[in-house]
């Protein structure tokens, strides 16, 4: 697992993030991944079943695997959202939980 991939997980799997928080917290890895590394491991660990995209305006809404890809590649979704405007989340799944834990 490279360290972006732990990273990720390592915030993913306690709660739903903001992509944002990704970006702040890569920031602490040397060295850090660019934005297009973050968005490429995102992506990837979405097509392998470890994380789970959702799309928060008042709700969570799970999105399938193409709405995603979509969402991720979105530079507007990287950056911190205004308080009450779409985001996007992503979280592990239990395949995500499974491998960060070692399991």
């Amino acid at each position: 697992m490279s360290e972006a991939q732990r990273l990720i997980l390592d915030l993913a799997v306690e709660d739903a993030i903001g992509l944002w928080e990704i970006v702040w917290r890569s920031a602490q890895l040397k060295p850090a991944p660019t934005r297009h590394e973050l968005v490429e491991t995102t992506l990837a660990m979405v097509e392998e079943g470890l994380l789970r995209v959702l799309s928060v305006t008042e709700e969570e809404c799970p999105l399938d695997n193409a709405q995603a890809a979509s969402e991720i590649q979105k530079a507007a979704n990287w950056s911190v959202p205004d308080v009450g405007e779409h985001h996007v989340r992503v979280v592990a799944t239990e395949s995500g939980e499974r491998l960060y834990y070692g399991r």
